[in-house]
């Protein structure tokens, strides 16, 4: 759909930013990997979405349903799977979108989700813009994402 209106609207897709934070920063971030878009502008996504279902699903029964039919019935591979969603179009493109990163120091998904991505951006040589703010509360994401991304897209569009 995503490019299909583009083409319709004739945007080519380096003029396309796509933006988020938490699960929606997964989602934008996947996306510009994924269909070669100009820029993502992401707050603390999960990066390991398998693990992180993993992990709430052991106080939601409503995300462990949900996770059981996204495995499938090879846990591990279903887990590996969705942990690799993100890395793997990391690894396999040759063109990157900018990536503008945003995450508190603190902030489990700092180890956790950053990290691992990181790692895989410094082996494929692709350049992150990390804005890292003190606060450790995953909830006041919002509340520090907001000003950064207002500033950045003041520089990012016309």
């Amino acid at each position: 759909m995503l490019t299909e209106t583009a083409n319709k609207l004739q945007i080519s897709a380096d003029k396309i930013i796509t933006i988020g934070s938490s699960k929606g920063g997964s989602a934008a971030l996947y996306y510009a990997l994924k269909y070669h878009l100009g820029t993502a502008v992401v707050a603390a996504p999960q990066i390991l979405i398998g693990d992180y279902l993993i992990e709430k699903s052991k106080k939601n029964d409503a995300i462990k349903s949900a996770m059981d039919r996204m495995f499938g019935d090879n846990r591990s591979k279903g887990q590996r799977y969705y942990n690799n969603k993100i890395l793997n179009l990391v690894k396999m493109k040759t063109s990157y979108p900018d990536i503008f990163f945003h995450i508190g120091k603190g902030d489990f998904h700092y180890e956790q989700h950053f990290q691992p991505f990181w790692k895989e951006c410094l082996r494929n040589d692709i350049t992150i813009e990390l804005n890292v703010q003190d606060y450790s509360d995953h909830s006041l994401t919002g509340t520090y994402f907001q000003p950064y991304l207002l500033k950045k897209l003041e520089n990012l569009l016309p």
